[in-house]
């Protein structure tokens, strides 16, 4: 392959342990297998969970079955075109920032 195992082991290391830090209120935690940006599968994987977030909240499986959405999902970016207003807009997408720590 042509790697050394030393940066094999570091590229794992790296992938498999997270320190988040909360400057501003003081706080830290450890966390294994936080996804990554950059790495191969980073659009592709994005993309899954921006599809499955989004479909959870505004329920867009259901507008797209009846013709009235269609969407567009390509890594952390969307574009929804719908007929009519989506119901309760506000309120489910502030249950992606509280939900799901998304910002939308």
């Amino acid at each position: 392959f042509g790697l050394p195992l030393y940066y094999i082991k570091i590229w794992i290391i790296m992938h498999r342990y997270t320190t988040l830090i909360d400057h501003k209120n003081g706080l830290s935690a450890n966390v294994q297998y936080q996804r990554k940006s950059g790495d191969a599968g980073t659009w592709r994987l994005n993309t899954l969970v921006q599809v499955a977030l989004l479909n959870n909240v505004y329920k867009l499986y259901d507008h797209i079955s009846l013709d009235s959405c269609v969407c567009l999902f390509s890594g952390d970016d969307s574009l929804i075109f719908h007929e009519r207003p989506i119901d309760m807009i506000e309120e489910r997408t502030y249950s992606l920032q509280t939900k799901f720590n998304m910002e939308a």
